[in-house]
């Protein structure tokens, strides 16, 4: 069935791959694929001599020109860390849209794009409806970083590992979960992964789980075992962004599984 949906070996690119070190776990995953890499800055991805694949400087023609890719991960890329500042003054919704859509014009057919701590929603760019989510037990958030609005509205801020919604009528629970697609319509797919989770806790190490979360989905995912899920829920957001909140809401930090249903005030 994998061989169905990607060809072997698949073609990976890590946009956004800083030192090189994502390439390596890549490798570790997906030891017959042809893995390449993308930065503004790579000084120190080139000084290395153990990468598993070629680096090449990020800009659009440079990534649509090494395409097309099976696989997409955008980790930490499309988004804008500085707390001092406002993300759409300097990080704006159109920036995220073409950035994205460079993305979109170079994976394939089926492929899937993993695009994980994004300062602005999937679901609001206007080839959205050409992917489906992929979800999973493990998948328990889709970043740290606040959510914002195309226009401008701040959508979430962060208390610990959980998102406040500060606009719930603008977003859906799986705004804040969603982080892997494959580029297909059609409804959701969830897929179960039978790992340890500590629940109690829910704490785990900063960068493995996302690669545990991300590889194993779609290991379900190209297997027998997936299963289909309630499609995704839709909210019109035009017209209405800057109605007043109604109370917040609180979601991530727990397995999907476990979350409330969205129209309560507390998911998660």
């Amino acid at each position: 069935m994998a061989q169905e949906r990607l060809p072997n070996p698949a073609r990976v690119l890590s946009f956004g791959c800083s030192t090189g070190e994502e390439l390596l776990t890549i490798r570790r995953y997906f030891p017959d694929a042809e893995i390449l890499g993308c930065d503004i800055e790579l000084t120190a991805a080139r000084a290395r001599d153990d990468l598993p694949g070629r680096v090449f400087f990020s800009t659009p023609e440079t990534v649509t020109g090494n395409g097309p890719y099976d696989i997409i991960f955008a980790n930490s890329v499309l988004c804008l860390h500085d707390k001092q500042h406002r993300r759409p003054d300097i990080f704006p919704f159109s920036e995220f849209h073409d950035l994205v859509g460079i993305l979109h014009r170079s994976l394939t057919a089926g492929g899937l794009l993993c695009a994980y701590n994004t300062s602005y929603l999937f679901s609001e760019l206007p080839f959205s409806g050409q992917y489906r989510p992929i979800r999973s037990n493990v998948i328990t958030d889709n970043g740290f970083l606040p959510k914002w609005h195309s226009t401008g509205v701040q959508l979430s801020r962060r208390k610990g590992r959980r998102h406040i919604v500060l606009q719930p009528y603008l977003t859906s629970k799986w705004d804040f979960y969603d982080c892997i697609f494959e580029k297909a319509q059609g409804t959701p797919i969830t897929v179960e992964l039978a790992e340890q989770f500590d629940a109690g806790r829910n704490i785990r190490p900063p960068y493995a789980p996302l690669w545990r979360q991300v590889i194993g989905a779609w290991r379900l995912l190209v297997g027998p075992a997936t299963v289909p899920t309630r499609p995704q829920s839709t909210l019109t957001t035009a017209g209405i962004p800057h109605a007043p909140a109604p109370a917040q809401r609180i979601v991530g930090g727990t397995r999907q599984g476990a979350a409330k249903d969205e129209t309560s005030n507390i998911a998660g």
